[in-house]
Protein backbone atom coordinates (compact mmCIF):
# COMPACT_ATOMS: atom_id res chain seq x y z
CA UNK A 1 0.00 0.00 0.00
CA UNK A 2 2.95 2.53 0.33
CA UNK A 3 3.30 2.37 -2.93
CA UNK A 4 -0.04 3.51 -3.82
CA UNK A 5 -0.10 6.47 -1.12
CA UNK A 6 0.21 9.24 -2.62
CA UNK A 7 -2.85 8.18 -4.85
CA UNK A 8 -4.68 6.63 -2.48
CA UNK A 9 -4.59 10.28 -0.79
CA UNK A 10 -5.48 12.20 -3.61
CA UNK A 11 -8.54 9.72 -4.14
CA UNK A 12 -9.18 10.86 -0.20
CA UNK A 13 -9.23 14.48 -0.91
CA UNK A 14 -10.92 14.29 -4.14
CA UNK A 15 -14.66 16.22 -4.46
CA UNK A 16 -17.59 13.14 -5.30
CA UNK A 17 -18.67 15.14 -7.97
CA UNK A 18 -14.95 14.51 -8.90
CA UNK A 19 -14.74 10.76 -8.37
CA UNK A 20 -18.06 9.97 -10.84
CA UNK A 21 -17.28 12.19 -13.45
CA UNK A 22 -15.89 10.05 -16.06
CA UNK A 23 -12.87 11.68 -18.16
CA UNK A 24 -12.61 11.01 -22.18
CA UNK A 25 -9.43 9.47 -23.20
CA UNK A 26 -9.26 12.50 -25.20
CA UNK A 27 -9.43 14.55 -22.29
CA UNK A 28 -6.74 12.92 -20.44
CA UNK A 29 -4.17 13.13 -23.53
CA UNK A 30 -4.86 17.02 -23.95
CA UNK A 31 -4.53 17.09 -19.75
CA UNK A 32 -1.41 15.06 -19.81
CA UNK A 33 0.12 17.35 -22.70
CA UNK A 34 -0.51 20.68 -21.15
CA UNK A 35 0.90 19.78 -17.67
CA UNK A 36 4.05 18.03 -19.15
CA UNK A 37 4.42 21.26 -21.27
CA UNK A 38 3.54 23.65 -18.05
CA UNK A 39 6.49 22.22 -16.24
CA UNK A 40 8.81 21.95 -19.11
CA UNK A 41 8.34 25.14 -20.35
CA UNK A 42 10.16 28.01 -18.84
CA UNK A 43 8.40 31.56 -19.94
CA UNK A 44 11.35 33.54 -18.95
CA UNK A 45 13.66 32.03 -21.02
CA UNK A 46 11.33 31.64 -23.65
CA UNK A 47 10.42 34.95 -23.51
CA UNK A 48 14.09 36.48 -23.28
CA UNK A 49 14.72 34.60 -26.73
CA UNK A 50 11.50 35.75 -28.71
CA UNK A 51 12.13 39.58 -27.80
CA UNK A 52 15.60 39.27 -28.35
CA UNK A 53 15.32 37.55 -31.86
CA UNK A 54 12.58 39.78 -32.96
CA UNK A 55 14.45 43.06 -31.77
CA UNK A 56 17.56 42.05 -34.13
CA UNK A 57 15.24 41.29 -36.93
CA UNK A 58 12.67 44.44 -36.23
CA UNK A 59 12.75 47.80 -35.75
CA UNK A 60 10.24 50.97 -35.55
CA UNK A 61 7.65 50.62 -38.34
CA UNK A 62 7.99 47.01 -38.67
CA UNK A 63 7.43 46.44 -35.45
CA UNK A 64 3.73 47.74 -35.40
CA UNK A 65 3.34 44.88 -37.98
CA UNK A 66 4.77 42.14 -35.43
CA UNK A 67 2.26 44.04 -32.74
CA UNK A 68 -0.94 43.82 -34.86
CA UNK A 69 -0.55 40.07 -35.08
CA UNK A 70 0.38 39.88 -31.58
CA UNK A 71 -2.57 41.42 -30.48
CA UNK A 72 -5.20 39.76 -32.94
CA UNK A 73 -4.38 36.70 -31.00
CA UNK A 74 -5.05 38.89 -27.71
CA UNK A 75 -8.20 40.06 -28.95
CA UNK A 76 -10.05 38.16 -31.27
CA UNK A 77 -13.19 38.30 -33.64
CA UNK A 78 -15.52 40.01 -33.20
CA UNK A 79 -12.51 42.80 -32.15
CA UNK A 80 -10.84 44.23 -34.96
CA UNK A 81 -7.02 45.32 -34.77
CA UNK A 82 -5.77 47.10 -37.30
CA UNK A 83 -2.18 49.48 -38.39
CA UNK A 84 -3.80 53.24 -38.84
CA UNK A 85 -0.45 54.57 -38.54
CA UNK A 86 1.07 56.58 -41.94
CA UNK A 87 0.09 59.96 -43.06
CA UNK A 88 -3.10 60.59 -40.71
CA UNK A 89 -0.69 59.68 -37.98
CA UNK A 90 -0.27 63.03 -37.27
CA UNK A 91 -4.06 63.52 -36.70
CA UNK A 92 -4.94 60.77 -34.07
CA UNK A 93 -1.11 59.88 -33.06
CA UNK A 94 -2.18 56.20 -33.19
CA UNK A 95 -0.33 53.06 -34.93
CA UNK A 96 -2.59 50.51 -33.66
CA UNK A 97 -6.32 50.58 -33.29
CA UNK A 98 -8.02 48.34 -31.32
CA UNK A 99 -12.24 48.59 -31.72
CA UNK A 100 -14.45 46.46 -29.10
CA UNK A 101 -17.58 46.14 -30.02
CA UNK A 102 -19.85 47.72 -27.46
CA UNK A 103 -23.75 45.81 -26.04
CA UNK A 104 -26.06 46.92 -28.39
CA UNK A 105 -26.24 50.17 -30.79
CA UNK A 106 -23.47 52.89 -30.06
CA UNK A 107 -19.84 53.43 -30.60
CA UNK A 108 -16.64 51.16 -30.63
CA UNK A 109 -14.78 50.75 -27.72
CA UNK A 110 -11.53 51.76 -28.70
CA UNK A 111 -7.64 51.12 -27.40
CA UNK A 112 -5.22 53.40 -29.32
CA UNK A 113 -1.96 52.00 -29.42
CA UNK A 114 1.44 54.32 -30.30
CA UNK A 115 4.95 51.96 -30.82
CA UNK A 116 8.30 53.10 -30.43
CA UNK A 117 11.33 51.78 -30.73
CA UNK A 118 13.15 53.53 -27.91
CA UNK A 119 15.40 52.47 -25.56
CA UNK A 120 17.21 54.27 -22.61
CA UNK A 121 15.93 57.27 -20.90
CA UNK A 122 12.53 58.25 -23.11
CA UNK A 123 10.83 61.96 -23.36
CA UNK A 124 7.52 62.83 -23.03
CA UNK A 125 6.70 62.86 -27.03
CA UNK A 126 5.14 59.16 -27.19
CA UNK A 127 2.38 60.30 -24.19
CA UNK A 128 1.72 63.76 -26.07
CA UNK A 129 1.42 61.85 -29.45
CA UNK A 130 -1.14 59.03 -28.44
CA UNK A 131 -3.02 61.89 -26.02
CA UNK A 132 -3.98 62.80 -29.62
CA UNK A 133 -6.21 59.66 -29.68
CA UNK A 134 -9.04 61.67 -28.45
CA UNK A 135 -10.00 62.49 -32.14
CA UNK A 136 -11.30 58.89 -32.37
CA UNK A 137 -13.99 59.93 -29.74
CA UNK A 138 -14.60 62.65 -32.01
CA UNK A 139 -15.50 60.44 -34.71
CA UNK A 140 -19.01 58.82 -33.98
CA UNK A 141 -18.18 55.21 -34.48
CA UNK A 142 -15.69 55.14 -31.48
CA UNK A 143 -14.90 56.17 -27.43
CA UNK A 144 -11.02 55.59 -26.51
CA UNK A 145 -11.14 53.50 -23.50
CA UNK A 146 -7.53 53.38 -23.15
CA UNK A 147 -4.17 54.88 -24.84
CA UNK A 148 -1.21 53.04 -24.53
CA UNK A 149 2.17 53.31 -25.51
CA UNK A 150 4.77 50.47 -26.19
CA UNK A 151 8.26 50.70 -25.98
CA UNK A 152 9.94 48.03 -27.26
CA UNK A 153 13.24 48.87 -25.87
CA UNK A 154 13.45 51.04 -23.09
CA UNK A 155 13.19 50.27 -19.73
CA UNK A 156 10.28 50.97 -16.72
CA UNK A 157 13.02 51.70 -14.37
CA UNK A 158 15.25 53.97 -16.10
CA UNK A 159 12.15 56.05 -17.05
CA UNK A 160 10.22 57.23 -13.80
CA UNK A 161 9.35 60.66 -14.80
CA UNK A 162 8.05 59.33 -17.94
CA UNK A 163 5.76 56.97 -15.89
CA UNK A 164 4.53 59.82 -13.61
CA UNK A 165 4.21 62.18 -17.05
CA UNK A 166 1.88 58.89 -18.49
CA UNK A 167 -0.05 58.58 -15.87
CA UNK A 168 -0.87 62.27 -15.14
CA UNK A 169 -2.16 62.09 -18.80
CA UNK A 170 -4.30 58.70 -18.11
CA UNK A 171 -1.68 57.09 -20.86
CA UNK A 172 -0.42 53.25 -19.87
CA UNK A 173 3.05 52.44 -20.66
CA UNK A 174 4.26 49.10 -21.52
CA UNK A 175 8.01 48.37 -21.25
CA UNK A 176 10.33 46.33 -22.81
CA UNK A 177 9.72 43.94 -19.44
CA UNK A 178 6.07 43.97 -20.14
CA UNK A 179 6.18 43.24 -24.10
CA UNK A 180 8.41 40.31 -23.15
CA UNK A 181 5.47 38.95 -21.06
CA UNK A 182 3.08 39.75 -24.42
CA UNK A 183 5.32 37.84 -27.17
CA UNK A 184 5.19 35.17 -24.04
CA UNK A 185 1.83 34.87 -23.95
CA UNK A 186 1.49 34.98 -27.65
CA UNK A 187 4.09 32.13 -28.33
CA UNK A 188 2.15 29.92 -25.53
CA UNK A 189 -1.46 30.53 -27.23
CA UNK A 190 0.01 30.23 -30.63
CA UNK A 191 2.14 26.81 -29.93
CA UNK A 192 -1.04 25.04 -27.70
CA UNK A 193 -3.83 26.14 -30.62
CA UNK A 194 -1.70 25.19 -33.18
CA UNK A 195 -1.73 21.86 -32.16
CA UNK A 196 -5.21 21.52 -31.93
Amino acid sequence: MDWYGQDIEALRRASEEALTTPISDEKRLRNAVEEEFRQAFSAEKFGNSVYKRLNREFDNTRWEDVLVRVLETRYPAPAKVERVGGQTESEHGTDILISLPGVGEGPLHTIAVQVKDYEGKVGNHPVDQIARAERWDRQDAHSVIEKVVILTKAKRDENANLVTYASDKEVRLVFAEDLKELLTEYGKRTMLTSSD
